[in-house]
């Protein structure tokens, strides 16, 4: 809201317009990663190890880069978004500032990294993506059946902030080959 307003989320003008507010809406920005995925990279270079859920030890060295290497978006040729959404549905993103009624725009801003759980679902989003490149383009795996023809599918759930939502089935060592739920245009 704060950079629509102020014109500084790379769309032209200030404020909203009808047409704007369309472009932020499908505008493939994840929120939740632009807030935190600079603290989880810091936290996974600093220690790339960690252990899952089920007592696993993962090296999180592929992921720390892909993470990296992510754009903050749910493109077509996003690469890393799927290891977000997983880090995020594993219960990853936990913030250390709460949130404040005073500063609603800017709470809550970072990354619990002190706390374990934190580093168990990073873990956990690699370990389930096992089989599936971690710095994958998102239109390779996030796809909907169309006859023989996987149509690659843009956006992300709302759980990691997508501004433009769409839930797809998971299948392991594939990906998600199935859209559930996405906006209608």
């Amino acid at each position: 809201m704060q950079q629509r307003r102020t014109g500084t989320d790379g769309l032209p003008g200030r404020g909203f317009t009808t047409s704007n507010l369309w472009d932020v809406t499908i505008g493939n920005r994840v929120f939740g990663g632009e807030l935190v995925r600079d603290d989880l990279v810091r936290s996974c270079e600093a220690e790339p190890t960690a252990t899952t859920s089920d007592g696993a030890t993962v090296d999180l060295t592929e992921a720390c880069a892909a993470l990296r290497g992510w754009d903050l978006r749910v493109d077509l040729d996003s690469r890393g978004a799927h290891l977000f959404t997983e880090f995020v549905g594993a219960g990853g993103l936990r913030f250390a500032d709460p949130f404040d009624p005073t500063a609603p725009l800017s709470t809550p801003s970072r990354l619990a990294v002190d706390d374990p759980k934190v580093r168990t679902a990073l873990a956990d989003a690699v370990q389930k993506l096992d089989g599936i490149p971690l710095d994958a383009r998102l239109g390779d795996i996030q796809t909907e059946p169309r006859g023989a023809e996987q149509i690659s599918i843009h956006g992300g759930h709302y759980d990691v902030g997508a501004f433009n939502m769409t839930i797809s089935g998971f299948a392991p060592g594939v990906g998600y080959p199935k859209i559930l739920t996405a906006p209608r245009s």
